[in-house]
């Protein structure tokens, strides 16, 4: 029997048959899996990169970045979840102090280079995305910068 894709168990059962494939059960964490299961391509990996992008850099919501991906919401924020499981954890400091608007001022800026950057990004990778989807992305960052 094969090896389960999420825990790596052995314990595996038949389950069926999907589309001429066989389909398996792992015994101990419930998953179902098929063999040779080639649903991932460059572009979904790119698409999940700008969806990254997009949610981190801007102030979209999880609606807007899908709609502009033209991906479902709840796949952008299983994207932007998995990519924060990945960073490292954020140490909270107990010297905590007010900012003024003085200070805030670099990080206002940094987000539109930010901006920038992601356009320029976006332009040099237009041929990834679906037909129009990048010129959409670009004309709502115009927007909000």
């Amino acid at each position: 029997m094969p090896v389960c894709k999420r825990c790596g168990e052995n314990s595996t059962l038949k389950a069926g048959v999907i589309n001429g494939r066989q389909r398996y059960q792992c015994r101990d964490c419930g998953y179902f899996f098929r063999l040779g299961d080639k649903r991932k391509s460059s572009q979904s990996d790119a698409k999940q990169v700008m969806c990254i992008l997009l949610y981190s850099l801007t102030s979209c919501s999880y609606r807007v970045v899908s709609s502009l991906v033209e991906y479902d919401p709840a796949f952008v924020y299983q994207c932007v979840k998995k990519f924060e499981e990945q960073l490292p954890k954020f140490k909270q400091y107990m010297n905590v102090k007010a900012l003024t608007f003085e200070d805030l001022k670099p990080f206002i800026s940094l987000n539109r280079e930010a901006s920038e950057i992601l356009k320029t990004l976006i332009t040099k990778h237009a041929g990834v995305f679906p037909e129009g989807v990048a010129v959409k992305i670009l004309l709502h960052l115009d927007q909000i910068s």
